[in-house]
């Protein structure tokens, strides 16, 4: 089953669509990306650069 048999798009296709922007890095690699207040992270494997990332944006708010 692939990805597209439960959800009927992908969100990097959509956010495309709709003018945004789509980075990644490549499987199970972390990932992290910010603009202003939004921070994510790209899998599990982000999450120790993504709370990283965070703390440093409220350190030097």
């Amino acid at each position: 089953m692939g990805p597209t048999a439960v959800v009927p798009f992908l969100v990097q296709d959509a956010l495309r669509r709709n003018g945004g922007v789509f980075s990644e890095a490549g499987n199970w690699a972390p990932y992290v990306v910010g603009d202003g207040l939004l921070i994510t992270g790209q899998n599990a494997a982000s999450s120790g650069p993504t709370a990283t990332r965070l703390k440093e944006y409220f350190v030097h708010a």
